[in-house]
């Protein structure tokens, strides 16, 4: 069942209305009840994570008894666990809902069990509602260890502890903020950027450039606006979850923009992957054989995270799917963090250096975006197509929809060039106040007189509604990293 859809709309507006009237010690089991409701609708994917969860509760009590054991022994556990985790994720990466989440959740899990940093949950059915709980499924966040478990105000406890019906018109306002990230503009570049990416040829490099940075806003406004609904039902639901987004098209240089941009995918790798690789004896010693003849201080740092770098952005490559412009798409991303690492300055925060970054990770997401390097190639050759492109304008070609009627590729008029300008400037003031502020626009409307925050409000879910579900050319769409 899609996420924006009548029917999980329906299903949301029931748990959020009958988990405050069920006994707090099941509240839990209701969760779990509207998750299998949910999954019910994919056989596949509601059989896959079945059997994912099974063999991870099954492995880690396992890891958890085991704990005076031979080290050897409960290796061979953790490597069954990890195999079948990883065999499951292979098999079914595309085609179940939440595969990629619930693999790297469990992992970071049963990594912590196997090391005494954190404990099995002994209770299956506590454990089916933490690891099934259905808002997550759909684009995260993702959860280190035993952050998995559903919790409120940073408690665990036997069922979970409820907010106030008091608090939840910011809940509201946050679900529709990512309603309009998602309705309003993300669906409408997909539009023009699916159209150009599939034909790059018959478009001049203008186009082309301007494809590539609204694949960026594409892509951010789809996958923030998801996380802002998610962490919005949470909330109502009075589940406490990790922000995945912090103003990342602010960021002054590549590894400020990954501590940025997805957060919880990154801590995670560098918890469980780059940090671990980096203090390996192994790795170690490879590292150091790399910079023996390095004279500089700065040249043996860049080659000692040389291997666990690359390593770990091989592996965040190739989570997003197991294709070659995936894996790519890492590397590229490793060695700039490499290339930026080197340098004798950090970047300075200013214009310049916010607005390079953005169009370096534009330039270096069409391998990410494009469906294969094929594409993403052709997408680069046109881009620096000049004297091909020069003809194509002269002559009126290249500029237009690809097939169909309309000013740009996708069949978008006059009226979304209009309501994608302002969307976009919206989405950019609101991001400029949170990094300026420290606070959303969210909190800047609550202060606000309240017949002043209502029509704000109403006026918001009328522009989502007539530039969004009903405007003209509307696609409606999966969410972008819904795929992984």
């Amino acid at each position: 069942m899609k996420f924006i859809s009548p029917g999980s709309a329906l299903l949301s507006a029931v748990t959020v209305l009958l988990v405050r009237l069920v006994p707090k010690h099941f509240q839990y089991l209701f969760l779990l009840g509207a998750s299998l409701a949910l999954l019910a609708w994919d056989r596949t994917s509601l059989g896959v994570l079945c059997l994912t969860s099974a063999g991870a509760y099954a492995g880690m009590v396992l890891l958890e008894r085991m704990r005076k054991e031979k080290n050897r022994c409960r290796k061979a556990v953790l490597a069954g666990l990890l195999i079948w985790q990883v065999l499951l994720f292979v098999r079914f990466q595309g085609r179940c809902l939440g595969i990629s989440y619930v693999t790297l959740c469990l992992i970071g899990w049963e990594l912590d069990v196997f090391r005494g940093q954190g404990e099995a949950e002994k209770n299956i059915l506590h454990f089916a509602a933490d690891v099934l709980y259905y808002p997550r499924l759909y684009s995260g966040p993702i959860v280190c260890g035993d952050e998995i478990r559903v919790k409120t105000e940073g408690k665990r406890e036997t069922g979970l502890r409820i907010q106030a019906f008091g608090s939840a018109a910011g809940p509201l306002r946050r679900i529709l903020w990512g309603l309009f990230k998602k309705m309003v503009l993300a669906d409408r570049l997909a539009m023009f950027v699916d159209a150009v990416f599939e034909a790059p040829a018959s478009c001049a490099f203008p186009i082309l450039w301007l494809a590539v940075i609204m694949a960026s806003i594409q892509i951010y406004a789809d996958f923030s606006g998801c996380m802002d609904m998610v962490l919005g039902l949470s909330q109502l639901l009075g589940v406490s979850l990790p922000e995945n987004f912090s103003q990342p098209f602010f960021a002054a240089g590549f590894a400020d923009y990954w501590r940025r941009w997805h957060m919880t995918m990154g801590r995670w790798f560098r918890t469980y992957l780059f940090y671990p690789l980096g203090m390996n004896g192994k790795v170690l010693r490879l590292s150091n054989a790399l910079v023996s003849n390095l004279k500089s201080r700065r040249q043996k740092k860049c080659a000692r995270m040389l291997i666990p770098l690359f390593a770990t952005w091989a592996v965040t490559g190739l989570w997003h799917g197991l294709s070659l412009h995936y894996l790519i798409w890492g590397l590229m991303c490793a060695f700039l963090i490499l290339v930026e690492s080197g340098r004798k300055k950090k970047p300075v925060r200013n214009a310049g250096n916010i607005l390079f970054t953005f169009l370096i990770m534009s330039v270096v997401r069409v391998m990410f975006r494009a469906s294969c390097v094929r594409q993403a190639l052709s997408v680069y050759s046109g881009m620096i197509r000049l004297r091909a492109s020069a003809g194509m304008l002269r002559s009126g070609a290249g500029t237009g929809i690809i097939g169909g009627a309309g000013i740009l590729p996708g069949g978008l008029d006059c009226l979304d060039a209009v309501v994608v300008f302002a969307a976009v400037l919206i989405l950019w003031i609101a991001d400029f106040y949170r990094e300026r502020k420290g606070c959303g626009i969210g909190e800047w409307v609550a202060r606000l007189p309240m017949l002043l925050r209502w029509m704000l409000v109403f006026l918001a879910a009328a522009a989502i509604l007539l530039t969004g579900v009903y405007g003209p050319g509307y696609a409606p769409a999966e969410f972008f990293y819904g795929r992984f």
